[in-house]
């Protein structure tokens, strides 16, 4: 038993048919390079916000030109959509250097400039599809059945006795035996997740709160018993490296 990822589900808004293809073909690389197949998902076209609205469609991703025909804006748009949406949908505004003052921080949308469309957009586009959707995977054996667990669900691995207990963010766990934790450490990627503790491993996009004089990290979503002790001695070394991801990933969000 596998998890499984729903559909991909990408808007472009966009009236300009010139335009309109250029960002289709960026976003067809980008899912290619994800590794994402063309069963797994579906790209809309809209040439008005209006036309968008009326579907009644809900989006991952929504790329949004300013200025579209119709009445409404793309800012708009993304405006509406944000009020309609989950945690789950993510807006990237396409801007003219003269639109960058029209700029609202009310959708929360990443921007990119037309004019560096080709080289921003598929790092921007990359990023925003992760925050999103299950990409890459920890294969593990569980009751003799082979499963697949998608890196960007794990909140925390814990050793426990003779097991490892994988805490994903749905709330479920898995206990997997006959393994290492520091094995399926091994096989996750090295930029998000550390060990605060020998018995621990946490993605630090789960991070919460800190707790300096407890020396504790609490994760999101967690309940209140799935907190990590972090060892007095090496705790100024892992605050210091979860801050240091945070700022970097901050950077790369805002270049």
């Amino acid at each position: 038993m596998n998890e499984k990822r729903e559909k991909l589900k990408i808007s472009i808004n966009e009236d300009n048919e010139v335009h309109v293809n250029n960002i289709k073909q960026i976003v067809l690389q980008v899912l290619s390079e994800l590794k994402i197949s063309e069963d797994e998902f579906e790209i809309d076209i809209y040439k008005s916000a209006e036309d968008n609205i009326a579907s009644g469609k809900m989006y991952q991703i929504n790329i949004l030109d300013i200025k579209l025909d119709g009445e409404m804006t793309g800012l708009q748009l993304g405006g509406l959509l944000k009020e309609r949406s989950t945690n789950s949908s993510r807006s990237i505004v396409l801007t003219s250097s003269i639109d960058r003052g029209e700029e609202s921080s009310d959708i929360e949308a990443r921007y990119v400039t037309k004019q560096s469309m080709k080289k921003k957009l598929p790092k921007v586009l990359s990023q925003e599809i992760e925050k999103v959707y299950p990409i890459g995977f920890l294969e593990v054996k569980v009751n003799r059945e082979i499963v697949r667990i998608f890196y960007n669900s794990i909140r925390m691995m814990q050793r426990c006795g003779s097991s490892v207990g994988i805490y994903l963010a749905n709330g479920e766990v898995i206990s997997v035996y006959g393994v290492s934790l520091e094995c399926l450490k091994s096989k996750l990627p090295g930029d998000n997740f550390m060990t605060p503790h020998q018995n621990n491993v946490i993605n630090m996009d789960y991070v919460g709160d800190i707790s300096i004089e407890d020396k504790q990290i609490a994760l999101k979503y967690a309940t209140k018993n799935e907190v990590v002790m972090i060892v007095k001695r090496h705790f100024k070394e892992v605050y210091s490296q979860i801050q240091d991801y945070k700022y970097k990933k901050i950077r790369s969000e805002m270049f």
